[in-house]
């Protein structure tokens, strides 16, 4: 008698878009967490004069000033949009990527970079942590209260950064029973197939933002003066269309397409080249044909869509 194998959740979409069922089967997830101990705490309203009724304010205190701290919330911003650039809109919680599998070896060696560097940022922290103890009892004055410093060994011990690999699945019928496994299996069905839409959805728009950017700063001012164009707004639009086949797990041929058109144009040019009249107007006019052309793609949009910018809870 043949065992019976359970099933998972990508076994479960056998029949259902072909696209979900990609979308699955070409990404994994990523879930990071930044991990960091907060420098604020409540201080003590009663020393405070005021004539509002305390009952309705709230009152909180730094408790130092630290620029290495403030370098290692802005490795994890940096951290955040660097992983947005090279994965998909997760439907899961925040902190969490689709990552497309052709891209998971790069994540994976840029995240070993990012360990060692929050881990060196935190040292520094950590090493300034008693003068920035005794600088803030002098500005604190009576809203010093020691109890609020932990000790170093605590500190060191809440810096961390946690990464976790995760592949898509539910747990079997034999586990829940077939009802409820039915519920979540149509419950994952249409999650899925939404995602699919939505990413779709975003990196279109995602597209138009970088297109849209770039021939504006390419304009000419009502006056006939140009206007200043950064080389980010060229190095993030070439950085999108590399990555584009990669992330495009959904099969957008008509976003190819344009993609194809864009990348034919900048091929070869950089910002200062694009800052010259003839070329710069030359790109302007094919991006703005590029864009017109977008946009009719994006007419029809899902009800719901994901952005690349949402924020993640450090």
């Amino acid at each position: 008698m043949a065992k019976r194998r359970r099933l998972s959740l990508a076994d479960s979409l056998a029949g259902v878009d072909s696209s979900a069922k990609s979308l699955m089967e070409r990404c994994v997830v990523l879930d990071v967490t930044f991990h960091r101990p907060g420098i604020r705490r409540k201080a003590d309203l009663s020393l405070v004069s005021t004539d509002a009724d305390k009952a309705m304010l709230g009152l909180t205190k730094a408790i130092v000033v630290s620029k290495s701290y403030r370098r290692v919330l802005r490795l994890a911003g940096d951290t955040r949009r660097w992983l947005e650039n090279r994965s998909l809109p997760s439907p899961l919680k925040r902190g969490t990527y689709l990552v497309p599998l052709e891209l998971i070896d790069a994540v994976n060696t840029h995240m070993d970079e990012v360990d060692l560097l929050y881990a060196r940022l935190a040292r520094k922290f950590l090493a300034a942590y008693p003068k920035l103890k005794e600088k803030a009892r002098i500005r604190l004055k009576d809203q010093w209260d020691p109890r609020n410093y932990p000790e170093e060994s605590v500190l060191r011990a809440a810096f961390s950064v946690e990464r976790r690999w995760l592949d898509f699945g539910t747990p079997s019928e034999a586990k829940l029973g077939k009802a409820l496994w039915e519920v979540e299996k149509k419950r994952a069905e249409n999650t899925w197939r939404e995602a699919t839409e939505e990413i779709r959805t975003a990196l279109r728009q995602a597209f138009r933002d970088l297109v849209g950017g770039l021939a504006d700063r390419l304009m000419p001012n009502p006056d006939g003066g140009r206007k200043r164009l950064h080389a980010s707004a060229v190095t993030k639009l070439t950085e999108f269309l590399d990555l584009f086949s990669a992330r495009n797990i959904t099969g957008d041929a008509e976003l190819g397409n344009l993609v194809s058109q864009a990348r034919e144009v900048l091929a070869g040019k950089s910002a200062g080249s694009l800052r010259q009249a003839a070329v710069g107007g030359e790109v302007m006019d094919e991006m703005i044909r590029v864009i017109s052309s977008l946009d009719t793609l994006m007419e029809v949009a899902p009800r719901r869509a994901i952005s690349f910018r949402k924020r993640e809870t450090l």
